[in-house]
This record gives C-alpha cells, structure tokens and sequence, in this order.
C-alpha cells in the first residue's frame, strides 16, 4: 500500500479540482493531495520540495502558463523526475493529444468523465491500480 504518496493534480479549473478532490474521498482514498493551477507552479514546487513523497501526476493538457504538453515534456526531460508516473486527465480527446501524450512519456491518458459517479470510478480505479497494485520506483 502506497498511501503515504502524494497525489499531484495540475488543472486550472476550480471546480475540475473540487469535484476530483471529493471523487478520490468518496473512493477511499487516503493520499495526501496537492493542487496546481499550471505546469509552472508544478515545476516550482518539485525544484524547491524534491519528489520522494510523490506517486503520480494527474496532468491537464489546456492550463494556461505552461500547458500540459510542455509540462509533460519538461518532466519526462528531467532525470530526477522522469519516474514520476504522469497521467494526463483532459477533457481532449483529440487523436493527436492522445498519441503525442504517449510519444512524451505519459503512463496513461484519462478523458475527463462527464458525472460524478464516473469520476468516482476513475478515482477508485487510479487508487487501486497505482496504490494498491502498481509497485512504484523508489526516487
């Protein structure tokens, strides 16, 4: 059990974040979970806190700033955070995002549901999979 690391979601959009916060809740989950408006923010924190305690990243692809797409790639360039599972989490369900998102590094590629007993499912299904199964490198 993975329940001590971190959840990082990077998405602009308040009630995108409220919704998923009270998803991972309803779906049991107990990791600590930390917000961004932006890739930039996210970069920031990861230079100055380090990513030890981190699982995996739930990633936007349209937040302004910095999009996903650069964060993604910027993350994946990076030795000591290339580890860091990415799943991009984006109402886009463009073909072209989807293959560049896996070209890039992401582990996997969610569309945002529409309906909160669907985001529950993915919420608990990320739980499961990447908390209770996945077995994570030590950073």
């Amino acid at each position: 059990m993975n329940s001590h690391l971190q959840i990082i979601v990077v998405d602009d959009d308040h009630d995108d974040k409220q919704l998923f916060q009270f998803a991972l809740k309803e779906a049991g989950g107990e990791n600590p979970t930390e917000f961004f408006d932006d890739g930039m923010q996210l970069l920031q924190f990861l230079d100055s806190s380090g990513v030890n305690n981190i699982g995996i990243i739930l990633l936007d692809l349209n937040t302004p700033v910095m999009d996903g797409r650069e964060t993604l790639k910027r993350l994946k360039d990076n030795h000591d955070w290339k580890k860091i599972p990415v799943i991009i989490f984006s109402t886009s369900d463009s073909p072209e995002d989807i293959r560049l998102s896996y070209i890039s590094g992401a582990a996997a590629y969610i569309i945002k549901p529409l309906g909160f007993s669907k985001l529950v499912e993915i919420a608990r299904a990320i739980k499961i999979f990447w908390f209770e199964s996945a077995i994570l490198p030590n950073r």
